[in-house]
């Protein structure tokens, strides 16, 4: 009998441990589960996130584009005025020039055409007085 107790005790403490590993096999089994399940949720919200993220670039580098375009084309149109207003500058002051040269020649030569007739005149009093002939240098 003695055997059979100590046969009963070996079975029955087999069957614990089988039991204990059983458990801690669906215990594992479980946390592989929630593991797997954790992994495939991180992995989605990570998925979603990239693609979250790849709009915003998109968008932005549109944004930006665009904004590009924008400064380009003031930057041009500034560069057109400032180009046009110093070409406007240089003909105004060419004119401008032009003009006072014209004015100071003219104010020379009717100054010259005054002082050439002064001479003429005095010659002719002088001759018409009678007291010297005019020579060709007073001329």
């Amino acid at each position: 009998m003695e055997e059979i107790r100590a046969a009963i005790a070996l079975e029955k403490q087999s069957l614990e441990d089988l039991y204990s590993l059983s458990a801690n096999t669906d215990s594992l089994a479980a946390m592989l589960l929630a593991q797997r399940e954790n992994k495939e949720t991180f992995e989605k919200e990570m998925k979603e996130k990239e693609e979250s993220f790849a709009k915003e670039i998109t968008s932005k580098k549109a944004e930006w584009e665009i904004e590009k375009a924008k400064q380009k084309a003031e930057e041009k149109e500034y560069t057109d005025e400032l180009t046009k207003r110093r070409k406007r500058e240089e003909e105004e002051y060419a004119y401008n020039l032009k003009i006072r040269r014209q004015k100071e020649q003219d104010e020379y030569d009717s100054k010259k055409q005054y002082r050439i007739s002064r001479q003429i005149g005095k010659i002719f009093e002088r001759q018409r007085d009678g007291s010297i002939q005019a020579t060709p240098n007073e001329i």
